[in-house]
């Protein structure tokens, strides 16, 4: 299950965690779709999904109830990763109004600690399973993500090379 195509989680785990940073890059296009507000309040204060939704993601939301990570699990086990994004964008959409009036520490602050303490599971998930999703929405923006992670990682490469060959010339 762990590395079957329709979860590949371990993926999760990998020196450079190419699934995690694939799942924050989907999910910024998943917020700016679905909440352009919080979007623009996110992209204001230079707050990014890494910042908040690694642990979520990392762990499988276990960071808040035991419930709670039963459930996303199960769920996981039959949506794969389609009841993650649920889930977090779930999370966002509950505490909008509360994370528009903050500013940068504290909208971190909120998300990575706070609100754990505050969800109440039924709603979440009913929350997120209301939340319209395709599968084809998500491998189009998960598609994106991998070409902008080849095309940074391609660039990067290029800079090394060209260092290299200005070494190599000035000596």
């Amino acid at each position: 299950m762990i590395q079957s195509d329709k979860h590949k989680y371990a993926d999760v785990l990998r020196p450079g965690m190419p699934r995690a940073t694939q799942f924050f890059s989907a999910l910024e296009g998943l917020i700016k779709v679905h909440l352009p507000r919080l979007h623009a309040h996110f992209e204001k204060e230079g707050v990014e999904a890494p910042l908040y939704a690694a642990r979520w993601v990392v762990t499988c939301f276990t960071c808040f109830s035991f419930d709670l990570a039963l459930r996303v699990f199960d769920a996981f086990l039959l949506e794969g990763w389609k009841i993650i994004y649920r889930v977090a964008l779930a999370l966002l959409r509950i505490s909008e109004r509360e994370l528009l009036k903050m500013p940068f520490d504290q909208i971190v602050g909120y998300l990575q600690h706070q609100l754990q303490n505050s969800v109440e599971e039924e709603k979440l998930m009913a929350a997120a399973f209301r939340i319209s999703i395709s599968l084809a929405d998500i491998d189009a923006l998960e598609l994106e993500a991998e070409e902008q992670r080849r095309q940074r990682k391609a660039a990067l490469e290029e800079r090394k090379r060209e260092r290299r060959r200005n070494q190599n010339q000035s000596q």
